[in-house]
């Protein structure tokens, strides 16, 4: 599973997140990786290589030239090793040398309020004029990232009410960076869940911590102000919740299906096996939808709103720098998947996981992990911050492994019908 995610993070930071032979190749191993562990689910969860994890941080410095970024991730993957061999009572000074590396290597090429990528801009300009009362998806906004000049305000109503305040005083990467923070913390307390006798990680927290200070994409998506934080940071706080406040974990999910719908391929398979989060999506996505984005529909008229969020992001060409199976295709001179191909193939995927046959709450996550994948390597605009969901969402089940949760397809009940079909229990090996 970290291989998977560390091939699948190359893939994207090497090359800027964009298609080439080496990304292709990358991109390709981490779709085996993911799906292998979709068959051969039976082996055992094994430690952690905080090797892996140093490897992570180093990928940093593919993505950035700058020195001030480079040092700090170098920083970080020396300091991700010493947490893991230095004695226990020193480890807690190397997370926290480790954390403010990581600070320091997310703010250092960070020019407050003002970015060169148009998501920034697009997010502080529709959310300041939405705090004078102007609706966003009125205006169009300078685009740096295709041939168009101007594109419109394509983000879920959530997003610009999230980046309001942070627009107040100046940058809406301030939500990026509270998102971040909720992630970091949130996947931590998952981990505390699990048992604490297996030998994930090396029966070590420590070096659970030391994996998530040392994830690049965190500081890369805080960088540039890209939104899939905005959603996952209430996903991740949905996991902790959905059991004993099950109407905060409800919300959470209208929150994430609000800030973006691209969150929904993600949510899929999870609303498929578990039928209380079937419950919560199905809620969740109701929420949303009346809350959130029916308002602003109301008030920006349907046309003009369904088109600025569903038909201008669907509808922008293939591109032929974007990382997906399309471009990689369009940079060798063959045609673009058509949509009914696209379509059939995850008509199949779907097939495949009602065939599965889930342990617990990681393998959920990996079946999402991996039909997000698909989704997005099907897609034809597939850019960098669409993988990093795939990559939260795998490194999400790498801390969920062994979390017990109900399982049962839609119309069928949770104990041994068919077989196979059960309350998942603990799977976790422990040390012989």
């Amino acid at each position: 599973m970290s291989l998977s995610i560390l091939a699948l993070t190359a893939a994207d930071a090497l090359a800027r997140g964009y298609a080439s032979p080496l990304t292709g190749a990358l991109l390709g191993i981490s779709g085996l990786m993911l799906l292998g562990l979709l068959l051969w689910r039976n082996l055992p969860a094994g430690t952690v290589s905080i090797w892996t994890v140093a490897l992570m941080a180093l990928l940093l410095a593919g993505f950035v030239h700058e020195w001030a970024t480079w040092a700090p991730a170098i920083a970080v993957a020396i300091l991700a090793i010493a947490a893991a061999v230095v004695p226990k009572r020193m480890r807690p000074l190397a997370l926290a040398a480790m954390a403010v590396a990581w600070a320091f290597g997310v703010t250092a090429d960070w020019s407050y309020g003002h970015a060169y990528i148009d998501v920034v801009r697009v997010l502080n300009r529709g959310s300041v004029r939405l705090l004078h009362g102007v609706n966003p998806y009125t205006a169009l906004y300078s685009s740096t990232t295709y041939r168009e000049l101007h594109v419109p305000f394509v983000y879920g109503p959530v997003a610009v009410l999230l980046a309001a305040p942070a627009s107040w005083f100046g940058d809406s990467r301030l939500v990026s960076l509270v998102c971040a923070v909720i992630v970091l913390v949130g996947l931590y307390r998952l981990r505390l869940r699990t048992d604490p006798t297996s030998v994930l990680f090396g029966g070590n927290p420590f070096n659970a911590a030391a994996m998530l200070l040392a994830l690049p994409i965190l500081a890369m998506l805080i960088w540039n102000g890209w939104t899939e934080l905005f959603g996952f940071a209430p996903l991740v706080l949905w996991l902790l919740l959905r059991e004993r406040h099950p109407v905060w974990g409800i919300l959470c999910i209208a929150i994430a299906v609000g800030v973006k719908f691209t969150f929904l391929p993600l949510l899929f398979p999870l609303w498929l096996w578990s039928p209380s989060m079937r419950r919560d999506i199905s809620l969740g996505t109701v929420v949303s939808a009346v809350a959130f984005y029916l308002p602003f529909l109301l008030w920006t008229g349907p046309g003009r709103f369904l088109h600025d969020i569903v038909w201008a992001p669907l509808g922008f060409p293939a591109q032929p720098g974007v990382l997906d199976l399309s471009a990689l295709l369009v940079r060798v001179g063959v045609p673009a998947i058509p949509v009914w191909a696209a379509a059939l193939v995850l008509g199949g995927a779907v097939l495949a996981l009602i065939r599965m046959r889930p342990r617990d709450l990681a393998d959920l996550l990996i079946a999402s992990a991996g039909f997000t994948f698909l989704f997005f390597l099907l897609q034809g605009r597939a850019e960098f911050n669409y993988w990093a969901l795939v990559i939260l969402v795998t490194v999400t089940a790498l801390f969920s492994v062994g979390l017990p949760v109900d399982l049962a397809l839609p119309g069928q009940g949770l104990a041994g019908e068919p077989e196979g079909i059960q309350e998942a229990g603990s799977i976790l090996p422990t040390p012989s």
